[in-house]
């Protein structure tokens, strides 16, 4: 069941950053960011919403407040958590390389 419950976390991931950068119920938001970048945190967040990868490791260190990686992976050591957001992102980039049509 673990094996299940990382494979859901990781897609989970993927789909929320997929959605944030791509996704039509997202573009108001984005249009707004891109609208008000002059100010310094609008253009970092119009910047992320760019890049599915940098998304889904933001994603990732979100989760880590949740207790749901902890739960699912049970780590001995509370540091291997930190590792998680960038096997999330590594994953991202290998999924979008997999479907690109490039």
């Amino acid at each position: 069941m673990t094996e299940v419950n990382a494979f859901i976390f990781f897609l989970a991931c993927y789909g929320c950053a997929w959605i944030i950068t791509y996704g039509k119920i997202t573009l108001p938001m984005r249009q707004y960011f891109y609208n008000n970048k002059e100010n310094t945190f609008m253009f970092f967040l119009y910047e992320l919403t760019k890049c599915p990868v940098c998304t889904s490791w933001w994603i990732a260190i979100l989760t880590l407040f949740t207790g749901f990686p902890q739960q699912v992976f049970n780590y001995q050591h509370s540091v291997m958590y930190l590792f998680l957001p960038f096997a999330v992102s590594g994953l991202t980039s290998l999924i979008i390389d997999l479907i690109s049509e490039e």
